[in-house]
């Protein structure tokens, strides 16, 4: 009988430790209190750019089911009735300030009680032409998914623009590298970003920031000249890039 006790007594601490450390929580501490440096941000990148898949065709290809993304990205902890993707922009300004769950520009969509749903701002201070507005998406075709380049276009059944913004009826998201991330709209504004992740485990979103940003200086079409790169200082950028970026200005 004692036996029969401790080996339960084994078996629930064997579930504890697993869950403290499970990857894709990270520790609930502070973002404030985190050493850049000692976030592990493994990636790899993959030749070619972002950008070089632009004239793909979607409206002849079947439907995708999101239910699979939301799967892989499921960074927000298995809300499983109404999950969700959330893609921040990449911000200097808020970065450089550990205001990592802020964004300025964002695309997030989910299941809201069985309904797939979106929200969206990509009218923005580096990008003028977009817009902010929410809704249902009718449906979402892929190009492309794999491991090295996601591509999928998001159909907007009802939209629901801000005071004064035009509307938009589609986005475009790709997915590098499953980290480097870019949105575009029917209204031509697009931007850089990355996945965020439940607030609570900072280790997860910074970990996800750094991986973008060392897919974006690698990328060569975005290197260190992009519109959202050029704020942030070499030193900033070798922080959270592991000193890649240092490399890519050197020309390794």
């Amino acid at each position: 009988m004692r036996n029969s006790f401790y080996i339960i007594i084994f078996l629930f601490s064997l579930i504890g430790c697993e869950k403290d450390t499970s990857p894709l929580k990270g520790s609930e501490i502070g973002s404030s209190n985190i050493d850049y440096r000692k976030i592990e941000s493994k990636v790899t990148i993959s030749d070619g750019s972002i950008f070089w898949n632009t004239s793909d065709e979607f409206d002849s290809l079947e439907g995708f089911n999101t239910r699979k993304m939301l799967k892989d990205f499921d960074y927000f902890l298995g809300k499983q009735a109404d999950p969700y993707v959330s893609i921040d922009g990449i911000d200097n300004n808020l970065i450089t300030q550990k205001l990592f769950n802020e964004a300025t520009v964002w695309f997030r969509f989910g299941y809201e009680k069985s309904i797939l749903t979106y929200r969206t701002q990509t009218y923005s201070w580096f990008d003028t032409a977009g817009s902010n507005s929410e809704g249902i998406i009718d449906q979402v075709k892929c190009s492309s998914y794999t491991d090295t380049l996601i591509k999928c276009k998001f159909y907007f059944g009802t939209v629901t623009p801000a005071n004064g913004m035009p509307s938009m009826s589609w986005v475009v998201v790709t997915i590098k590298d499953r980290a480097l991330v870019n949105v575009e709209d029917d209204l031509g504004a697009s931007f850089l970003g990355f996945i965020d992740a439940d607030k609570k485990y900072p280790e997860r979103y910074l970990s996800n920031l750094k991986k973008a940003l060392k897919v974006a200086v690698k990328d060569p079409e975005i290197g260190l000249k992009d519109e959202q790169l050029r704020g942030f200082t070499i030193e900033e950028l070798d922080l959270l890039t592991d000193g890649l970026a240092s490399q890519v200005k050197a020309g390794k």
